[in-house]
C-alpha cells in the first residue's frame, strides 16, 4: 500500500447510552452527545418525546375507604348506642357530632394520607434521531407532529438561532 494513499473516514463511533431512535432502532454517534446545564444526557438535534400518565393512587383511595368506614361505624355507634339508649337526637345534634367525628378522624389520618401519593406518575421517554437527517424519520415525525399539533419549526429562526 502506498503511503499517499487517503485513508477512508471512519464511520462515527457509537456508544449504548440506552438511547436509541424509535423509528430506525439507531444509536446516536458519540460526537452528539452532550450534558446540559443540569448534567441531563442529551443527543443534539435528536428529539426527545415524553409521554407522561397521571392516574389515582390506588392505595390512597383505598386509605380514604378505609377513613371513611372508620367515620361511619364511629358515627354508628355514637349515634346509634344513644338512640338505643333512648337518646333522640336533633338533627342539629347529629350534624355537630358528625363534624366532631369527622375532625377527630381527619387528625388521625392526616400524616398517612399527607405522606402518600394521590396520583401514580408514569412517564416515558422516546428518542428520535434528527429528522433532518433521514427522510423516512422526517416522514414519521411529520405525521406524528402534525396529529399532535406540535411545531418545532416555530421554536426558533431559520439560522437555528433562540426565538
Amino acid at each position: 500500500m502506498s503511503k499517499s494513499k487517503k485513508k477512508r473516514d471512519a464511520p462515527p463511533e457509537v456508544v449504548d447510552v440506552g438511547i436509541e431512535c424509535a423509528f430506525t432502532g439507531s444509536a446516536p454517534s458519540v460526537e452528539l452527545l452532550a450534558q446540559d446545564e443540569d448534567d441531563e444526557l442529551f443527543v443534539a438535534g435528536w428529539l426527545r418525546v415524553t409521554v407522561e400518565r397521571r392516574t389515582p393512587n390506588p392505595l390512597y383511595l383505598r386509605m380514604l375507604q378505609s377513613k371513611e368506614s372508620v367515620f361511619q361505624a364511629a358515627y354508628a355507634q355514637v349515634i346509634g348506642g344513644g338512640e338505643q339508649a333512648g337518646r333522640v337526637f336533633t338533627d342539629q345534634e347529629k350534624q355537630e357530632a358528625a363534624q366532631m367525628l369527622r375532625d377527630n378522624i381527619d387528625a388521625q389520618w392526616f400524616a398517612a394520607l399527607d405522606a402518600m401519593d394521590k396520583f401514580v406518575v408514569e412517564t416515558e421517554d422516546v428518542w428520535i434521531s434528527d429528522p433532518a437527517s433521514n427522510k423516512k424519520v422526517q416522514e414519521a415525525w411529520d405525521l406524528i407532529a402534525d396529529s399532535l399539533g406540535v411545531d418545532l419549526a416555530a421554536t426558533g429562526d431559520e439560522d437555528g438561532g433562540a426565538p
